[in-house]
């Protein structure tokens, strides 16, 4: 039996420094780290699992124009204080700016290089280095045992699930797997939103 994990660390690095562009493209080449795996393993002697250990705080607001860069800004009249407001943002984190002017009035973002791979973008309130957030993650699982990831379960379930996978026994009078022969590929990725990668891509 083998295993062979894949982390998609930069992913997670990323987002917690604010960097949604950096994060976005270091998504897009974990999937191709994903397909390289998918494609030089056999279906039937691999379980390829793909799924992460928590999301974060990136968000999407407003209306941006379509077919405009999602790294850019939100559509005219989005905002009650006619200053401008990317689409991506994060809760809080590195990227945020603080308030000036009376009343608090928030930064004019017009001319900050939203483009920038190195762009960070704005959060709400600071702190060193943005928190997850708590919603589920996706898990997405192919070869033997792959009817096991389905449905929602704890996180703990996916080690438990890939050992009675390491074991053979179907548990419902088929045969065994060959487990001298069965290969192990766990992929951690930080969910994102998916629709967000031919934008990026392109």
């Amino acid at each position: 039996m083998r295993f062979g994990p894949i982390l998609g660390g930069n992913i997670d690095n990323a987002h917690h420094g604010n960097n949604a562009h950096r994060a976005l493209v270091e998504t897009l080449e974990f999937d191709k780290a994903v397909h390289v795996a998918d494609n030089s393993t056999e279906d039937d002697d691999t379980l390829i699992v793909v799924s992460a250990d928590h999301s974060h705080l990136l968000t999407i607001a407003g209306t941006p124009p379509r077919g405009g860069s999602i790294f850019g800004f939100t559509g005219e009249g989005d905002t009650g204080d006619g200053l401008p407001a990317t689409t991506l943002a994060y809760i809080n984190g590195p990227g945020y700016r603080g308030q000036t002017g009376s009343p608090c009035s928030r930064p004019d973002l017009a001319l900050d290089p939203v483009d920038d791979i190195d762009y960070k973008q704005i959060a709400s309130y600071p702190k060193a280095s943005s928190t997850h957030a708590g919603e589920d993650v996706l898990i997405f699982a192919k070869g033997p045992f792959a009817h096991l990831f389905t449905g929602i379960n704890d996180q703990t379930f996916i080690a438990h699930a890939m050992r009675h996978a390491a074991s053979g026994n179907s548990g419902n009078g088929s045969p065994r797997v060959n487990t001298g022969k069965l290969s192990f590929l766990i992929a951690v990725v930080i969910p994102l939103l998916w629709k967000m990668l031919p934008d990026i891509a392109s």
